[in-house]
């Protein structure tokens, strides 16, 4: 399983009636599926959960590959032996042979740029 930030559509989400809300709404382009979320005032705690109903939607094989911990267009802070660098997961893939996900980070510093596993990486919210 690979997700790809270009094949993900976010969108708004405005409900028939037109009320204001922060519902986030999240669609893959070449599998024609979406999720929707309006549980929360905030748009960035709905557009993560969006993102995971999607992910499990998207899942093939359920009971092989799990939840991922963290999701794409998460800020994260990369946890480098010498350093720390500020990016943003583009890329998630499951790595069917360490049977763990995996995320490609984009950072500000373009040579930290790469594809890390959960235990190098914290949500920014919690650095």
């Amino acid at each position: 399983m690979h997700l790809v930030s270009k094949d993900i559509l976010i969108h708004r989400f405005v409900p028939d009636d037109g009320a204001p809300t922060a519902a986030v709404r999240v669609t893959h382009r070449t599998e024609r599926k979406d999720a929707i979320c309006n549980a929360t005032i905030s748009p960035h705690d709905n557009l993560r959960t969006a993102m995971a109903e999607l992910v499990e939607k998207l899942n093939p094989h359920p009971d092989h590959i799990g939840r991922p911990k963290l999701l794409m267009f998460d800020e994260v802070t990369l946890k480098l032996p010498e350093s720390t660098q500020d990016g943003l997961i583009t890329e998630m893939l499951w790595n069917f042979t360490r049977s763990q996900w995996q995320y490609f980070v984009k950072c500000r510093n373009d040579h930290a740029s790469g594809v890390y596993d959960f235990a190098d990486l914290q949500l920014f919210e919690e650095a």
